[in-house]
């Protein structure tokens, strides 16, 4: 079968895919527009299942910044500390040195800890807002979907710089997502993961049968002694 080649220009009628408006939220079509991007993702209707994946997800993925920053600083401190204290030629004197090396990192990475999060925390908030969350969603999902700068750079640039009324004043896209880092979090304010609670109730309703049987082939068991 011959795939027909894709014809760039637009015949005189035909289906568009840019800029539609009767798209939905989990499923939008791309922008060729700020205009149209701008009315879709302030308008569109943000299922709640979303907000409570990016009410989630956030936190996690601060302490994930917190944890890879933690993790470079004790990286640093490796190589610092074993230039330094080179292991030793003698076996007898290798507990002594480990020793030393588990102690000094410790009390190293309880020293740095603070700080780094502080450090995190000055830059980028921890949480979001009760009020902001579904603004930086939209603002996120802007940003994300914002016409292609290769294509449109113009209209790329209209998003990004568009401002975003949040509960302490205004920010642009571009500036929520350099404070806020949202696209590390894409994936949960894109799709909603399949609710399991189902599952559990199944699971353990099947526990609470085989717990049930057990008992009752025990009763059976205890009066068959009883008749014999």
């Amino acid at each position: 079968m011959t795939v027909p080649q894709a014809a760039h220009q637009a015949p005189a009628v035909y289906v568009p895919l840019f800029d539609r408006l009767d798209s939905t939220y989990l499923h939008p079509t791309p922008f060729r527009t700020a205009e149209k991007c701008i009315e879709f993702w302030s308008t569109v209707e943000i299922p709640d299942a979303i907000v409570d994946q990016a009410v989630i997800a956030y936190p996690k993925s601060f302490e994930q910044e917190v944890d890879r920053r933690i993790n470079e600083e004790m990286e640093a401190f490796h190589q610092r500390w074993f230039a330094a204290n080179p292991q030793p030629a003698k076996d007898k004197h290798i507990p002594e040195w480990e020793a030393k090396f588990s102690a000094e990192r410790e009390q190293h990475r309880l020293s740095v800890v603070g700080p780094i999060e502080d450090a995190v925390r000055s830059k980028r908030p921890d949480g979001l807002g009760e009020y902001d969350v579904t603004q930086l969603i939209r603002a996120a999902q802007m940003w994300y979907h914002s016409p292609n700068f290769e294509r449109f750079p113009e209209e790329d640039e209209k998003v990004r710089s568009h401002p975003i009324e949040l509960y302490d004043g205004f920010l642009t896209v571009e500036e929520i997502e350099n404070l806020y880092k949202l696209e590390s979090i894409h994936d949960s304010i894109a799709r909603i993961y399949p609710d399991d609670s189902t599952d559990r109730i199944v699971s353990a309703l099947e526990n609470i049968g085989e717990d049930t049987l057990a008992v009752q082939q025990e009763i059976i068991r205890g009066t068959d002694q009883l008749r014999s």
